[in-house]
């Protein structure tokens, strides 16, 4: 039952993606804006309410939690090609990176220290991709310099993530405890 309310606020992810696609479709931007950062917020709360009861390590939980993370990316994806913003190609390639990469770490454990610091530098480049996604976006909902002003706060909150991914992946390798 602990674990219905992280589930639930995934899902919650999941189930705005069609309208994201179908406001980008209306042209208002805005509003998708606004769903982009709801599932932000809520995929980061839906984390924490799983560390918080304990059931963060819930394979059920991790997974469908990236698979609402994906389809949502998706959706985003498929919005901006839609509305002429990315080309065809590259939002195929795009897909197929995020989902071989969310497959390949639900399949293969990583156990081995150099399989997880290649699937951390695989894991940055996605999101990297989505970064890009969320400000083209906001690019088009408020214009260019809102969406310049965007992506350099993305990329300073994005560099100090990638620091405690980085000494987080040092002390695993030298096998230190972890921090919680």
């Amino acid at each position: 039952m602990r674990s219905l309310i992280p589930i639930l606020i995934s899902l919650s992810r999941l189930a705005i993606a069609p309208f994201v696609i179908y406001l980008a479709r209306d042209g208002k931007w805005p509003v998708v804006v606004l769903l982009i950062v709801y599932a932000f917020t809520s995929d980061y709360f839906d984390s924490f309410i799983a560390k918080k009861l304990g059931v963060q390590h819930n394979k059920i939980i991790t997974k469908i939690d990236s698979i609402c993370d994906g389809l949502f990316s998706l959706a985003l994806v498929y919005s901006l090609y839609e509305c002429h913003t990315l080309p065809l190609t590259l939002a195929i390639i795009m897909i197929l990176f995020w989902w071989l990469l969310a497959l390949w770490g639900m399949i293969f454990p990583i156990r081995n220290p150099l399989a997880r610091i290649i699937f951390a530098i695989l894991g940055t480049i996605r999101s990297l991709i989505l970064i890009s996604v969320y400000c083209l976006c906001i690019a088009k909902a408020f214009g260019l310099l809102v969406m310049i002003g965007t992506l350099v706060a993305a990329m300073i909150v994005f560099f100090f993530f990638l620091i405690a991914a980085m000494q987080e992946t040092i002390a695993w390798f030298l096998g230190m405890p972890r921090k919680i």
